[in-house]
């Protein structure tokens, strides 16, 4: 057998790192493929925003010459400024044989995590972390329990095997952040409370205007970086990043599920909830054409098709904490759900530190079903050099 690992430079073997988890997933029925499109835009096209502070080196392991893993070394200079730290990160992790052969598996998990750190090592860091996808501003952490349901809009998923592959090569937890599912009727009378008390206190609630959200988003953006900056993995997003992502989002968002908390008109709160569009996008195959597009169009149009609505981003301003806000928000944002037909509900994710806000779930009577992880190790000097076949 002749396994290696090789670096994705040519067309070629960019397809073959797209295409693999098709392969690997084939008979999951709950996997439910990324746009492609935009999964190779992030991955291979430098004018992505996230390029303009990171890098990511991607990796396909080949057993006889076919692809049977593959794996994305990244750097984030926002990261390490931030933090102060020296932290290369992992991610875009898949394997075959994971079931079928759990040695094999293990084996190629070996191989895809030293081509990674050998990566990281050149590059002066210390320690390598993740899944990242590329970072906590995209898809991030490994699902660890939940496997039993497919992963929501946004969300990751892999193989329930995979924590103990990367486990067995000397991962570790770094962190898990959780995922909340809220399935009622009315809301619990404490919620509407305290949602009127902070009406009350002077602070109105309005839907976004999507006709002009890049303006809204300009507001926005300041309560992100204020209102997440004291999470665990916390990113800080520039301008040029935030404003890419809002225009992925703006085809697809609802003015009724995205509210906007001020105070004395300034911006202090907002979240950002969608209908599951994975209800459309599992039966696309990660392709927006030439009839993806429509399918995910008529779960726009009719939301309750979805039958659950993913949460993506709910933050308060840190001086505006406390007061009822974060209540004023939810409620609101599972009425509109109820409006629409959509009375499941997916808040997440959730980092397992923030206690406020998981017991802000389960009071509106939310209870954790998924779990993701975010492992890391030191990174260590490489035995080998490239030369020798990895």
């Amino acid at each position: 057998m002749s396994l290696r690992v090789i670096p994705v430079f040519q067309s070629a073997q960019r397809r073959e790192f797209l295409n693999l988890p098709f392969r690997v997933y084939r008979d999951d029925p709950n996997w439910v493929c990324p746009l492609l499109g935009e999964q190779k835009r992030l991955l291979f096209k430098r004018k992505h925003p996230f390029w303009s502070h990171g890098y990511i080196a991607s990796f396909i392991a080949q057993k006889d010459g076919e692809a049977v893993g593959r794996i994305s070394a990244v750097t984030d200079d926002a990261h390490n400024d931030f933090h102060n730290e020296s932290t290369g990160f992992f991610g875009f992790f898949d394997v075959l044989y994971a079931k079928e052969d759990p040695d094999l598996a293990k084996e190629i998990t070996g191989r895809l995590l030293k081509r990674a750190n050998r990566w990281l090592f050149a590059h002066g860091f210390d320690t390598m972390r993740g899944p990242a996808g590329p970072s906590s501003n995209y898809e991030w952490g490994l699902l660890v329990e939940g496997h039993d349901s497919p992963p929501v809009f946004l969300m990751p998923y892999n193989s329930p095997e995979y924590a103990e592959l990367l486990e067995s090569q000397g991962m570790t937890k770094a962190m898990d952040m959780v995922s909340l599912y809220f399935d009622a009727g009315e809301l619990p009378e404490k919620a509407r409370r305290v949602a009127k008390i902070a009406e009350r206190k002077g602070y109105k609630i309005r839907n976004a205007d999507i006709r002009n959200l890049q303006q809204e988003a300009e507001l926005l953006l300041d309560v992100y970086n204020d209102a997440w900056e004291g999470n665990w993995g916390f990113v800080p997003m520039d301008r040029e990043e935030f404003m890419d992502q809002v225009r992925q989002m703006k085809p697809l968002a609802l003015p009724s599920l995205v509210k906007i908390v001020e105070y004395r008109g300034e911006a202090v709160g907002f979240a950002l909830s969608m209908p599951d569009y994975n209800f459309a996008l599992r039966r696309m195959r990660g392709r927006l054409f030439p009839f993806g597009i429509f399918r995910l169009l008529s779960v726009k149009r009719n939301p309750a098709k979805a039958g659950i609505a993913r949460t993506v981003t709910l933050g308060v301003k840190k001086a505006h904490r406390h007061k009822g806000v974060d209540a004023l928000l939810s409620y609101h944002s599972v009425q509109a759900g109820h409006d629409l037909g959509i009375w499941k509900a997916d808040f997440g994710w959730v980092v397992e530190s923030n206690k406020e806000a998981i017991q802000l779930f389960e009071h509106l009577g939310g209870r954790i079903y998924k779990r993701y992880r975010i492992y890391q190790r030191p990174i260590t000097q490489p035995e080998d050099s490239p030369a020798s076949g990895e």
